[in-house]
């Protein structure tokens, strides 16, 4: 009968836990109910159930809280209090792992005290040992370490030399967070000088494993190394890889201290693929949050976000309160870092949420329960010793009784009663005054919690539905005033009338209330005054608590007006970062106007001497010309790409074209320059690179060009090498690898780190030897990151570099076809054009015009943009080359009017307009083109360019 009893009740919880879990675990609910039917005894389901808490601790926490309240629901109908503590420790050690630290108390709470009602003293040690962790990890040290004295006193006495030594190395631990190093090694080093075959080699690799951190944190990293080594031995021997993940911890925590961020990284990316393998998420989510410190260490940010991002998945999904508290304070100093201030401001909100409800009301309240406990407990354990020396004491005087003679009987019993109960009283005596000095000390403890509320440095208010009930004294240092201007008044009397927003304070004030009264706690920004009017800013929390059955709100007010006169402060100063970046944006592109309409009239000079009659010198003279022209235009257009991408003016495009032609194009570019010097230039491309793929052409050849011209420049003898191969393949995209390598000068180690910045080389003398502006490095690292790549630089000095760059590039099934271009400027060659040049520049009219005759074509001028205008109504064109920046009316200006005359005019037909620009910084080109204008040449050109640019159909055509 009791047996259908219990299979009743047991599939009764069973079934309530399946209703409340999700659809997809009902195929393993049903699993479990079968393992459970034929366990026999509700004992053995208990153990079963218990398996199962410890098996989900890691892999699934909340699944194995729901087989725990099964388990608890079974024991407790069925009376077994020490089963009882055992499914409270184990949840104890869920709550603990999801910081969930008020559950963790009182499971760990629950489980001592039934171990009061049945003293087991080994079980008294562990319990006492989990409830002092609890305390380390609050950082309540006195406590932490009272519990953990208490089970090695218990311990001792019981010569259980494991769970003593067990005690020790949590006492060590805790004096080593405290800064006592010195204690901390006197008690790991006890725990050696036991004898080996009392305690297990899992515990002595635990205690290196803590002389490891000890040594850490001295910052001797030698020793540190030495001993995290000796316990990584015996976690290997006995396979153990939880502890074996955690050793690669260390190593890690080792390296990053000594500055070997790379080596620090690897280790904790070894401990991470080990948590995975195991299915342990709350360590797994640890070991993400370390590599993204590492990441941020060596400013990769965009890698610390997303594993930041990734631990932040695995701690919601599973709860672990402290990893998430983690994770929202990382993002708050990224995005502070990345000057995202409204987004690194959020993560900071988030984070203090988090960190409220883990160090909440609910956690003191757990505390004083639980030290309450703990004095019980010593106290009936007082009580059993008294006992058991009464008791001993007992069978010694029947013993001397039987031996004594009959005739001294009466007197010495009554002697020995007389003792006896003076014996007792003052132990009882004794026993009182260590109840007296506990009750003490509760109250103390009690004092201690209280003073969280008086002594907090934030002021925290009591509400009773509107009005103000109590409030400790930093409110009143806050807010200057006293105490009974603040009881029983309404929360916004200490308010401006309205808000920054606009909204009343009254009725703001009232709705957040009215919300906090239905559960929802409330973050919120707030202006509030002083007694005196004086304003300041404030970030209030409201959030409902439970005082001696009553329901209150509780409001903590922070003055935050120093932290928002630094972000308007911060605000300010990017601002005028800004102009001052627009500034000198603007400055360059009118200094590139000017140098480039200049360098126009000097490099189309020299064309059009080279084609008359000249003599050898004549002609080297010219050469010289062209070749101090080019220079001087790449130094230009190095500084205007640096300029252009500082100022955000690039956007990395995604279009389809050919890899493996422009890279051969742009290889071969550079041939002329490597035979010049006599040094071979190779290109190797893997034959599982596609030939097919959509990125940015015109970025890639820029970085390629970059590498190649720095390549060649070093190296005087040997080889430049460009090797290309897929690096790495997606679904979608693959990551294509740029290797670079010369023979070349090479770079002093010392001077590596700085090779990317902008103007950098790594000797004075370089520079005179070989030229440069040193932005070249500079211009590939910007670009690379804007293609969202990565480039590392190794160099040995006198035997060469190399460039080593992974680029993310899109896969594409569209295939481009090749246009001949040389076919169509020989076509346009033939055909001869009327042409109005619109050009301010005497030196541009001139050179301008005598290569447009020179090709046949028939040309006028227009000075400025009046005039081009005017002679456009008098005259057919077939083409005008407009200049962009011309007196009177810009290029821009005329374009719009001609446009606009001929959708009036329709029989005049659409005249092609070829834009003439020496700015390629600023807004020209864009607007070019968006502007109505049909092409554009940039300053200085060729009449190569020009001839490119001509009308590509017959004159007049597009008149028709």
């Amino acid at each position: 009968m009791a047996k259908s009893v219990y299979y009743a009740l047991f599939i009764f919880c069973l079934a309530t836990f399946n209703i409340n879990v999700a659809t997809g675990q009902q195929s393993q609910n049903n699993s479990l109910n079968a393992q459970l039917e034929r366990s026999g005894t509700r004992q053995d389901s208990i153990l079963i159930l218990i398996d199962l808490i410890e098996a989900n601790r890691y892999t699934n926490p909340l699944q194995a809280i729901a087989y725990g309240d099964i388990a608890m629901d079974i024991s407790l109908s069925y009376g077994d209090p020490l089963t009882t503590a055992r499914i409270n420790t184990s949840l104890g050690h869920v709550y603990f792992d999801m910081g969930i630290y008020y559950e963790a108390l009182e499971s760990y709470s629950s489980a001592l005290n039934t171990c009061i009602d049945r003293p087991d003293e080994q079980y008294i040690g562990s319990c006492l040992n989990n409830i002092g962790k609890v305390y380390n990890e609050l950082k309540i040290y006195s406590l932490s370490l009272k519990s953990f004295d208490h089970a090695a006193s218990i311990y001792k006495e019981q010569d259980i030399i494991s769970g003593l030594a067990t005690s020790y190395n949590n006492s060590g631990i805790t004096h080593c967070h405290m800064g006592n190093f010195d204690i901390a090694m006197q008690y790991f080093n006890d725990v050696l000088d036991f004898n080996p075959d009392s305690i297990s080699q899992e515990l002595r690799a635990y205690t290196y494993s803590n002389i490891s951190k000890v040594f850490l944190y001295r910052g001797d990293w030698v020793l540190s190394k030495e001993f995290n080594g000796r316990a990584m031995s015996i976690y290997k021997r006995l396979d153990d890889r939880q502890a074996i993940a955690s050793a690669h911890i260390n190593l890690g925590n080792i390296a990053k201290q000594s500055g070997d961020f790379d080596a620090a990284l690897q280790e904790y990316i070894i401990s991470s693929d080990i948590f995975e393998e195991i299915s342990h998420r709350k360590a797994l989510a640890e070991s993400f949050l370390l590599q993204a410190e590492i990441y941020i260490d060596t400013d990769n940010n965009t890698n610390a976000i997303q594993l930041t991002n990734q631990a932040m998945a695995l701690a919601q999904e599973y709860h672990f309160l402290e990893v998430i508290k983690d994770c929202y304070l990382l993002l708050s100093v990224l995005y502070t870092q990345l000057d995202d201030i409204h987004t690194a401001h959020e993560y900071y909100l988030s984070y203090n949420l988090v960190k409220d409800s883990i160090y909440n009301h609910q956690l003191t309240n757990s505390i004083a329960k639980t030290e309450t406990k703990n004095t019980l407990l010593q106290y009936e354990i007082n009580i059993d010793k008294l006992e058991n020396e009464r008791q001993t004491e007992r069978y010694s005087k029947w013993f001397i009784l039987t031996i004594l003679l009959l005739s001294l009987l009466t007197v010495i019993l009554a002697l020995s009663r007389l003792f006896s109960q003076r014996k007792a009283n003052r132990i009882l005596a004794h026993q009182r005054n260590i109840l007296k000095q506990s009750l003490t000390e509760q109250q103390i403890s009690e004092k201690k919690y209280k003073a969280l509320f008086s002594q907090a440095n934030d002021s925290i208010f009591l509400m009773d539905r509107e009005t103000f009930t109590d409030c400790n004294n930093k409110t009143l240092e806050m807010f200057g005033c006293e105490r009974d201007d603040i009881v029983g008044q309404p929360p916004y009397k200490f308010s401006p009338t309205t808000q920054p927003d606009g909204k009343k304070s009254k009725e703001r004030a009232l709705k957040m209330i009215e919300l906090c009264n239905k559960g929802q706690a409330q973050r919120f920004y707030w202006v509030h005054t002083k007694k005196d009017g004086t304003p300041f800013d404030a970030e209030v929390s409201l959030n409902m608590i439970d005082l001696d059955g009553k329901q209150y709100i509780q409001a903590i007010v922070r003055n935050i007006s120093e932290r928002v006169r630094a972000e308007e402060e911060m605000v300010q100063a990017r601002e005028k970062a800004e102009d001052a970046t627009q500034s000198k944006t603007f400055f360059l592109a009118k200094m590139s106007h000017e140098i480039r309409t200049m360098l126009g009239g000097i490099t189309s000079s020299a064309q059009l001497l080279k084609v008359t009659r000249v003599d050898k010198h004549q002609e080297e003279l010219l050469d010289i010309i062209d070749t101090s022209a080019d220079n001087l235009l790449a130094i230009v257009n190095e500084i205007l790409d640096l300029s252009k991408i500082e100022a955000g003016k690039i956007d990395i495009e995604s279009r389809s074209f050919n890899i493996r032609k422009t890279i051969e194009n742009t290889v071969n570019t550079y041939m002329h320059k490597a035979k010049e010097k006599k040094i071979a230039l190779y290109l190797s491309i893997h034959p599982k690179t596609p030939e097919f793929i959509k990125g940015d052409e015109l970025r890639l050849k820029q970085i390629l060009a970059n590498l190649l011209s720095n390549s060649i420049k070093f190296t005087d003898a040997g080889n430049v090498t460009c090797d290309i191969a897929v690096v790495k393949e997606y679904a979608t995209s693959f990551l294509l690898g740029i290797k670079i390598s010369d023979t070349g000068i090479g770079i002093p180690e010392n001077k590596i780190k700085d090779m990317f910045s902008e103007y950098s080389q790594s000797d004075v003398s370089i520079s005179r030897r070989y030229g440069g502006t040193g932005l070249g490095l500079t211009i590939v690292y910007k670009l690379v990151n804007l293609m969202k790549g990565t480039i590392e630089l190794r160099s040995k000095l006198k035997e060469g570099t190399q460039f080593i760059i992974n680029l993310p590039l899109e896969k594409t099934e569209q295939r481009i076809e090749d246009n001949d271009k040389a076919a169509k400027v020989e076509f346009k060659t033939l055909i001869k054009y009327t042409i109005l040049l619109a050009e301010d520049n005497l030196i541009n009219q001139r050179i301008t015009t005598i290569n447009l005759q020179n090709l046949g074509h028939q040309v006028d001028i227009a000075e400025d943009g009046k005039e081009a205008w005017e002679k456009y109504q008098q005259k057919e064109y077939d083409i005008i080359l407009m200049d962009i920046q011309m007196p009177e009316m810009d290029g821009v200006e005329v374009t719009h009017l001609i446009r606009k005359y001929e959708k009036e005019n329709p029989d005049k037909g659409r005249t092609r307009i070829v834009a003439i620009t020496a700015n390629i910084l600023g807004k020209d080109i864009e607007y070019c083109l968006a502007e109505g204008m049909d092409a554009y040449i940039t300053k200085p050109f060729k009449i190569e360019d020009i001839i490119e640019n001509l009308d590509p159909d017959p004159p007049g055509e597009s008149k028709k």
